[in-house]
């Protein structure tokens, strides 16, 4: 009996967990970000806005994932939104490069304007 209200548990708790992306921007108008976290939203993505210098070896327009993406169909989706926004194609970075970590459920999105260096 424990066993099954503990597994219950589990998955109940594993199931309340939100999709996040946490997004950086360096140099661009907020209009042209915020047009972006509007369709991560719309996306089911919960969306943070992080005041933070992006890596230096990161690429100007970057996603930083866990190596187990709880949900990588969503990625080319997330291509074209930034697409659709006129930024550049991303690169993509694994977990701890950059040292920043991201768990399955959550992302780094890096948008660094590269001519304002």
């Amino acid at each position: 009996m424990k066993l099954t209200v503990f597994i219950t548990a589990i998955l109940l708790l594993t199931g309340c967990t939100n999709k996040t992306v946490y997004l950086f921007n360096n140099g661009y108008p907020q209009e042209s970000v915020d047009e972006v976290a509007v369709k991560l939203i719309n996306l089911g993505y919960d969306v943070e806005h992080v005041n933070a210098e992006i890596p230096a070896e990161f690429s100007d327009t970057a996603i930083a994932t866990h190596p187990v993406v709880a949900a990588p169909a969503d990625l080319p989706i997330i291509e074209n939104i930034l697409k659709e926004s006129e930024f550049p194609t991303p690169s993509y970075y694994q977990f701890a490069q950059g040292n920043h970590f991201y768990s399955p459920d959550s992302f780094g999105l890096y948008l660094r304007n590269g001519y304002q260096k």
